[in-house]
C-alpha cells in the first residue's frame, strides 16, 4: 500500500503556534552497538506509508540491549537547533541533517565524553521546545560527531565557557519526528 496521491489536498497552516527551538534539558545519545538486532527503528517506507506523516515518523519504539540506555544530555539555553538541507544530485537527493548545541563548562567528563564517542556511530533525540522529538542518526547512516569546538569564553570574563558539538548524518529524509518511547540509561555520568 503506498500513498493515495490523488487525495493530497494541500499542505494547510491553521496560524497555531509556532515556537523555534529545542528544550535545552531534552537530549539524548545512543551509540548504535547498545541497540539489539533490529533495534533501531525507522519511518515507513515509501510503499509502506499511507500518510505524508509516515514517510517522516519514527513510531515504534527503539529497543536496546539489556542495561543500556540513552544517555540524557543537558545544554546552554537557545545553543541547540536542528537543521536538516537538501543535498546530492538530480535522482539522488538526501538530507545532511545537523544538531548543534553546547555544553556548558570545560570539565573532564565532557571532554572525556568527546573523547570516547567523537569517531563513534549514535542515534541522537532532540526534543522540540513543542515537545515533538527529532531523530538524528539511523542504522543505515548513524550519526557522527562532525565538529567539536572547546572554548575557555573568548578572552574575556563573560563570555561562554564549553563545548560546541556539531552531530551530523546523511539520510533519505529530513530528521524525522520520534514518537516511540525513549529508554533511559540506569546510570549516566553525562547531566
Amino acid at each position: 500500500m503506498s500513498i493515495n496521491e490523488k487525495k493530497l489536498a494541500g499542505l494547510g497552516w491553521d496560524g497555531q503556534d509556532n515556537v523555534g527551538g529545542i528544550r535545552h534539558t531534552e537530549i539524548y545519545f545512543a551509540a548504535t552497538d547498545w541497540f539489539a538486532d533490529n533495534g533501531i527503528k525507522k519511518p515507513s517506507t515509501h510503499l509502506g506509508a499511507t500518510s505524508l506523516e509516515d514517510l517522516a515518523t519514527i513510531s515504534t519504539s527503539h529497543v536496546l540491549l539489556t542495561g543500556y540506555g540513552f544517555m540524557k544530555i543537558t545544554a546552554t539555553p537557545k545553543t541547540g537547533n536542528v537543521e536538516s538541507t537538501l543535498a546530492g544530485e538530480d535522482d539522488g537527493k538526501v538530507s545532511n541533517n545537523k544538531f548543534t548545541f553546547m555544553k556548558p563548562g570545560s570539565k573532564a567528563e565532557v571532554l572525556g565524553f568527546q573523547r570516547k564517542f567523537q569517531n563513534r556511530d549514535g542515534i541522537w533525540l532532540v526534543k522540540e521546545v513543542d515537545g515533538q522529538i527529532r531523530q538524528i542518526g539511523s542504522e543505515e547512516i548513524p550519526a557522527r560527531m562532525a565538529s567539536v569546538t572547546n572554548t575557555l569564553g573568548g578572552g574575556g570574563y563573560d563570555g561562554k565557557k564549553g563545548s560546541t558539538f556539531e552531530i551530523e548524518d546523511f539520510n533519505a529524509a529530513p530528521a524525522p519526528v520520534y514518537t516511540g518511547d525513549i529508554q533511559l540509561a540506569t546510570e549516566s555520568s553525562a547531566s
